[in-house]
């Protein structure tokens, strides 16, 4: 009899626990006062001037996440969502996160380069347990050592992982700048089976004082492992430059040691330097 009595005494407890600990999260998502102190307990982050709250409308004017295992960092830079709502999803997915907009003034990205030199390995599958539909995300400026003294600029998307049930994701009216380059695009991806890929993407650089105009597209399709790249680009005739064409045909290995199972590409008058500063100057023609 007094044992049960303690497990009754012990399973109330719990649950008061439980409770208590549901309403605090409840109190602090919900609450400017309470989201503030939530943001102080994560680790590894840290959060400058956080206004408003988690659900809903929020402002930071920096958010520094350290990233394990090393000195890696991200810091974000005038940080601001609105609409942020998260409710029970309708689908086999157990969470779906909305929000309607999120705006970031600047990232910098301070990574070291991997040190293995381990192959990558095709992933299982791709599913997420949760839903997130982030329509309208927008970063001013990214800053990397991989992009050079160029940052990319204007990043602007919608991103849907886990649409449809879970049974794929989505980049929507993806549009950025780099230097001279400007670049848009949609693509999407299943989350099972072969993880099939659909991406289109287009490309157009400015002409500068030497350098003539330039445009590209290019499309991915097929299974993750093993998707076919189709490109063309066009340079415009220009002094001293005929018109220019590239076109590729290409079947790629992104997990292999070798990236490329099959190639074909047909040039005219190709001039490489045409497309960046420190290419040499060339005029390829041929198949």
């Amino acid at each position: 009899m007094r044992a049960w009595r303690v497990l009754a005494w012990a399973a109330l407890a719990l649950g008061a626990s439980i409770a208590l600990l549901l309403a605090t999260a409840w109190w602090s998502v919900r609450s400017e006062r309470g989201s503030a102190w939530l943001l102080s307990l994560l680790p590894g982050v840290q959060v400058e001037s956080p206004r408003g709250r988690l659900l809903g409308d929020f402002d930071a004017k920096q958010i520094v996440v350290k990233l394990p295992g090393g000195s890696d960092s991200v810091t974000l830079s005038g940080v601001a969502w609105r609409g942020l709502v998260v409710k029970r999803a309708a689908t086999p997915l157990w969470l779906r996160v909305g929000v309607d907009s999120l705006e970031i003034a600047r990232i910098d990205l301070a990574l070291t380069p991997s040190k293995t030199s381990e192959a990558l390995k095709v992933p299982a599958d791709l599913r997420l347990p949760i839903e997130l539909d982030l329509r309208a995300l927008h970063i001013v400026e990214l800053h990397a050592t991989a992009l050079g003294a160029q940052p990319l600029r204007e990043l602007r998307a919608g991103i849907h992982l886990g649409a449809n049930g879970g049974a794929e994701h989505r980049v929507d009216r993806l549009a950025l700048k780099w230097d001279r380059l400007l670049a848009s695009g949609d693509a999407r991806i299943a989350s099972a089976a072969e993880m099939a890929l659909n991406a289109s993407l287009q490309f157009v650089q400015q002409g500068g004082d030497t350098l003539p105009p330039w445009s590209a597209s290019a499309t991915f399709t097929g299974p993750l492992a093993a998707p076919l790249l189709q490109a063309t680009l066009r340079a415009a005739a220009a002094p001293e430059r005929p018109a220019q064409a590239l076109d590729v045909r290409a079947a790629l290995r992104p997990f292999a040691a070798w990236p490329l199972g099959e190639l074909q590409v047909s040039t005219k008058a190709l001039d490489l330097s045409a497309f960046s500063s420190v290419a040499p100057a060339t005029a390829l023609t041929g198949q």
